[in-house]
């Protein structure tokens, strides 16, 4: 095939096609192709649940999928909420549909239409009786640039969706990553004892406390929807004797509403006669509430000693150090 004689961009009135325009697209993005912000195009019941699902706003990037249509990406934009009809379903059996965001470009399908600035190239859409098992949007063999939002799952004689009904599918285009790295080395002055007796979750003690003043608050991202934390506690003493308990990481104050907790992780002393040095670790990965994401808080180091006698306390000292590592991630929310 021969060279498209104008690039992007020439001046003085050259003619650019819409191929170029697309690969501009296609190459400023990767390749990618998905739902460009977390919440861009959730498919969702109505507040008052009735036949029909509202496809919030939000924009997309869409390969084309026509054919000779390769390295060229569309950009599709849902201005405001879009109300999609479901068919109620008859006493035969149930049925899956899915919800797609799709182009319709008449450079690749149909005539063009008699009226170029009315025509709707960006569409919503129902496909009804998909496969329950269907995971992407090349299992349906459409021939044209589209994407899988949502699937909607109805028993037989069913015609009010619900939003358990409904299974998101959107996968945000470009996700973007961030990762923050916490170090404390204890000194010798520093001794902290783990000691609290009381329960995951919402109670136990920060171990140590130092480490509110050597971290001090981390900004969670405003597009952050989701963390992976890891939490290492190195050279703890662990003296003789039988203890038992959990750590966890907190984020955020216990008097916030929305702090999160990872899940915690159980240690046992060796019972052995001497004193010996060992190393913890939790690694979780936790969704971050909306009222989380472009604050800052704090990172704390929880644990307690549900059952341990005083004499076996584990204890952090002068040859004790603490590191956190966060990955703040975004995906579809």
């Amino acid at each position: 095939m021969a060279i498209d004689s104008t690039p992007w961009f020439v001046g003085g009135g050259a003619q650019h096609s819409p191929e170029v325009a697309r690969l501009l697209a296609y190459a400023a993005t990767s390749g990618t192709e998905g739902v460009v912000e977390p919440a861009s195009l959730a498919v969702k019941a109505q507040s008052t649940p009735n036949s029909t699902v509202s496809v919030r706003p939000g924009a997309a990037l869409i390969l084309n999928r026509y054919a000779g249509g390769g390295q060229q990406t569309y950009v599709l934009r849902n201005s405001s909420s879009t109300s999609i009809t479901i068919p109620a379903t008859g006493s035969g059996g149930g049925r899956t549909d899915a919800i797609i965001a799709r182009v319709l470009d008449p450079q690749y399908e149909g005539a063009a239409p008699s009226d170029p600035t009315a025509f709707q190239y960006a569409r919503i859409e129902r496909i009804g009786s998909v496969p329950y098992g269907l995971e992407d949007i090349s299992e349906l063999n459409l021939g044209y640039p589209a994407i899988l939002l949502a699937k909607i799952t109805l028993y037989a004689n069913e015609g009010t969706i619900q939003q358990s009904m409904i299974k998101d599918m959107r996968k945000v285009a470009m996700p973007r990553r961030q990762t923050e790295l916490r170090t404390h080395a204890m000194v010798s002055a520093e001794s902290a004892v783990l000691s609290n007796k009381t329960a995951y979750p919402d109670q136990g003690q920060t171990w140590p406390v130092s480490t509110e003043t050597a971290w001090g608050e981390i900004q969670i991202p405003a597009w952050a929807t989701r963390m992976k934390i890891v939490m290492t506690w190195s050279g703890i003493t662990v003296p003789p004797g039988d203890a038992r308990g959990q750590l966890w990481v907190q984020v955020g104050a216990t008097s916030n509403p929305s702090n999160v907790k990872t899940q915690a992780v159980s240690y046992n002393g060796t019972n052995s006669p001497n004193t010996n040095r060992q190393t913890a670790i939790v690694a979780d990965e936790r969704y971050i509430p909306a009222a989380l994401r472009g604050t800052s808080q704090k990172f704390y180091p929880r644990g307690n000693a549900v059952e341990a006698p005083a004499a076996a306390y584990w204890r952090l000292d002068g040859g004790s150090n603490l590191v956190l590592q966060i990955e703040f991630m975004e995906s579809a929310d």
